[in-house]
């Protein structure tokens, strides 16, 4: 599999290049849509997809991870964790080691670690499945703001999050 398909922004310096040669200025002409997927929830999206072993996965403006046969466009799988924010996500970060594959995805104050294969929150990540990135800042949780912007970025064992944090001490 190619990197460039695993980063967001084509590749580690975000230069939105991908150095794929299948589509290029002579046969991009020729290209006609195979098929079409219409999100579960209306409202505009800023995320793109990975696409890894022949499967799209997707987020809706609501934050919903979509699973995607990629040749036929038929869902695989649709994980909604209930918590969907009008923010925009910006897409997802992949992580694979021995037969364990997964998905992240930031929904509101949460990162959920995503079983690739099933949908299914990995209970072992976090707490059941998730971790509330407004803990350990100051305060309590709840007196706290965070919003992720864009994917997180997987390194070896580390799952690095950037974000958007209140300008504002918690009461």
């Amino acid at each position: 599999l190619h990197d460039a398909l695993l980063i967001y922004h084509g590749d580690a310096a975000g230069t939105h290049y991908s150095t794929l040669t299948q589509i290029d200025r002579k046969n991009v002409a020729k290209l006609r849509e195979v098929w079409r997927y219409e999100a579960p929830d209306a409202g505009p999206t800023q995320s793109t997809p990975l696409i890894i072993d022949g499967v799209m996965y997707v987020v809706s403006a609501k934050q919903k991870v979509i699973a995607l046969d990629a040749a036929k466009g038929s869902v695989r799988w649709t994980f909604d964790s209930g918590v969907g924010t009008g923010n925009p996500t910006r897409g997802l970060a992949w992580w694979a080691e021995g037969n364990q594959k997964r998905v992240f995805a930031s929904v509101g104050p949460y990162i959920y670690s995503i079983d690739a294969k099933t949908g299914v929150a990995d209970k072992d990540f976090g707490i059941q499945g998730r971790i509330d990135l407004r803990e350990n800042l100051r305060g309590s949780a709840e007196e706290n703001v965070f919003a992720a912007t864009t994917p997180p970025v997987v390194y070896q064992d580390l799952l690095i999050v950037g974000g958007r944090v209140s300008e504002v001490t918690p009461a």
